[in-house]
């Protein structure tokens, strides 16, 4: 009997408060705390006698593609706690193939040798598999963003009603071919990039939603593993969500053969590749640093910049997509999971194996280089092939299955566009509104001077240590500059300019 989903929770849960207190979101100087989501990866044997956490993340951030070139494959382009746990199963599985390719007289007790009777051009060459007893499983804290989360994004609106429009040609063309995050409700069962607030830069990584719809095919074994690891038993089999996380149609739609991936049901391919669909289940456990729980105060929890990576063999606290601590130019700061050391690991593998058809691996001079090598070819095959059937960028339903209504005339299609860009308009009127120093375009070289002064008056003030200081410099007692200074934050930079008719 396997295990029950509280108890994988409660693992995956368990571990994460084992963790040090730098990798826990933190409680601000207002008293308000941090929410991260958490994922994790629980394997259970066939009997459901042993379940072992393997591996586990939090995270929620992503590089904006704009910094993606000056990543240079030390700083992690996804770090979604989803993407972050997989990353790490994978390094994990990578480290447990290294000790066996080191020692064969090694045992692991998740990875083996494959016999020669099992190595074919149908059901691939890789020299390791996992073992056939386990069973993969996850928990996530919070639902996968993008499609499997649309509908909990329509109902924490004010008005949970779909934006109901088709996307017109303008908007395509500058959205390009993947909607943004949470926008275009109405279009559902597409491609997403992870959301984001409406004034910050894009993306390219794709959702969560539509990574794990992929795995579904390609297993959740990453390109690098997949060279040394058959992916036959590396398919996860429940994807466990909170009770109130958990929308039956939307997860149906996302990752079932009844929604998107009908395309490629029943598919299998070479290379030891099928379509085989998760199970999606519920657990009435529910995370510590969850958005869903408020703090004592009442308050709603913040969004935390601190990540966290576990497995059986490491732990990393990051920030950024590096470590914490380290800069993103600083090499030193480079993850375990990065491009550049996850394909230095693989071609140390590669090389203390040797075997002949294996060898393209080691001419690979980086990471993307090694995703090309031969041995690949049935993966990338599989992938392009989900990606044109189920996976478009665009929605392909015909008229009778589209999810969302279509509009009734061109008028209406530009009045729904116009009611987006009020909403956006709106949103942002509110960040200003909240953050006086952001500016918007009509601020003029007088405000935003004094916005700057006086955010460091009110800092100085706000600081004793510094107030201190300046006191002692400036020969007077601490509460006379205190009194100076928000005297001075009314008019920090004199007197505004006269207006000219």
């Amino acid at each position: 009997m396997d295990p029950t989903e509280d108890t994988i929770a409660d693992l995956v849960i368990a571990k994460f408060d084992a963790l040090p207190v730098k990798s826990k979101p933190v409680v601000d100087a207002y008293g308000v705390s941090g929410w991260v989501p958490l994922s994790g990866i629980v394997f259970t044997n066939g009997d459901g006698s042993n379940a072992i956490c393997v591996a586990l993340a939090t995270g929620m951030k992503c590089l904006p593609s704009i910094k993606i070139p000056q990543a240079h494959g030390f700083v992690l382009h996804d770090w979604h706690a989803e993407v972050l746990a997989i990353r790490g199963l994978n390094h994990f599985l990578i480290q447990e193939c290294h000790d066996l390719a080191q020692s064969p007289k090694s045992h692991s007790p998740f990875v083996r040798w494959r016999d020669t009777s099992e190595l074919s051009a149908y059901r691939g060459l890789q020299p390791f598999t996992i073992r056939e007893s386990w069973k993969m499983h996850m928990y996530c804290s919070e639902a996968p963003c993008g499609d499997a989360s649309m509908e909990l994004t329509m109902d924490a609106q004010p008005d949970a009603t779909p934006w109901r429009h088709e996307i017109i040609v303008e908007e395509r063309e500058k959205l390009g071919t993947t909607l943004k995050g949470r926008g275009f409700f109405s279009e559902l069962g597409i491609v997403r990039r992870k959301p984001s607030r409406p004034d910050s830069p894009p993306t390219l990584s794709k959702s969560c939603s539509d990574k794990l719809a992929l795995k579904q095919c390609t297993s959740l074994l990453s390109s690098p593993a997949s060279l040394l690891i058959c992916p036959e038993n590396a398919y996860l089999n429940t994807l466990i969500l909170p009770d109130s996380e958990f929308v039956a149609s939307a997860c149906d739609r996302s990752f079932g053969p009844a929604g998107r991936m009908g395309p490629v049901a029943n598919k299998i391919w070479s290379g030891g590749y099928s379509y085989r669909p998760f199970k999606t289940s519920t657990t009435r456990r529910n995370f510590e640093h969850s958005r869903r729980r408020p703090d004592h105060q009442g308050v709603s929890p913040k969004p935390s910049n601190i990540a966290a990576l576990w497995t059986l063999r490491q732990q990393e606290t990051l920030i950024n997509g590096v470590l914490q601590g380290r800069k993103q130019t600083d090499v030193k700061g480079a993850s375990a999971v990065c491009r550049l050391k996850t394909s230095k690991l693989v071609m140390d593998t590669l090389a203390l194996l040797a075997f002949p058809f294996l060898m393209d691996g080691l001419k690979s001079l980086s990471y993307m280089d090694l995703k090309r090598v031969k041995m690949l070819e049935d993966r990338s095959k599989v992938k392009q092939a989900v990606k044109d059937a189920a996976l478009a960028k665009q929605p392909s339903f015909p008229d009778h299955q589209r999810p969302f209504a279509p509009s009734p005339s061109s008028a209406t299609t530009h009045l729904f566009a116009m009611a987006d860009k009020l909403r956006t308009q709106q949103q942002l009127e509110q960040l200003q509104a909240r953050y006086v120093g952001t500016g918007h375009a009509d601020t003029t070289k007088f405000e935003w001077t004094s916005n700057i002064h006086r955010d460091s008056y009110a800092s100085y003030v706000g600081h004793p240590p510094l107030l201190e200081y300046m006191a002692i410099g400036m020969g007077e007692p601490k509460e006379k500059v205190r009194a100076m200074m928000i005297e001075k934050m009314i008019q920090p930079v004199g007197k505004p300019p006269e207006v000219q008719d």
